[in-house]
């Protein structure tokens, strides 16, 4: 997205499966992952942001990684749906640890879920289809902050000589 005219430019498709999270940028060493899952089992790709081209990192069986948050030293966070969990994602094997409960619904009947880390202070923040939370990231608890429009999207932005953005493309469900 051009941010001086807001004009979209498709780069591609990268066709790695129906429900994917991501991409999320890791700024310690430059790359873009995302994940895809059945429910059964979940991938974690690199993906290459100027043509979409994915490559396989790994895979966990048994989880549901439907959001992806990578904090200002590189760890890397995931929101399991089915169980309703915070985890840590190994980026070199794809391999997920379990943190702890987050105690908010996060399965696919709230709709959209993701998370992010401000920049500003590297707090994890996680948005279910109209819920903002902060999550703690060794216990994986997850605190109420406010009920809002529902959403589709979620990432942070700093702007210069500002405080920090949410950007989200809501819609009002009618």
């Amino acid at each position: 997205i051009d941010t001086s005219t807001a004009a979209v430019t498709s780069i591609g498709d990268p066709d790695i499966g129906t429900t994917t999270a991501g991409p999320r940028w890791d700024g310690s060493t430059g790359q873009s992952y995302l994940t895809s899952t059945d429910c059964s089992s979940s991938t974690l790709y690199t993906i290459d942001l100027a043509s979409a081209a994915t490559t396989r990192v790994g895979s966990s069986t048994g989880t549901c990684i439907v959001a992806l948050a990578i904090d200002s030293s590189g760890a890397m966070y995931g929101v399991d749906a089915t169980l309703g969990t915070l985890v840590s994602i190994n980026k070199a094997t794809g391999s997920v640890q379990t943190i702890g409960s987050l105690g908010v619904e996060t399965g696919f009947q709230v709709g959209f879920v993701a998370m992010d880390v401000s920049p500003a202070d590297d707090s994890l923040w996680l948005i279910t289809s109209d819920y903002l939370y902060a999550v703690d990231r060794t216990t994986g608890s997850a605190q109420a902050i406010a009920a809002g429009t529902p959403v589709a999207a979620f990432a942070f932005a700093i702007l210069p000589a500002a405080t920090d953005t949410i950007f989200t493309d809501g819609f009002d469900g009618s």
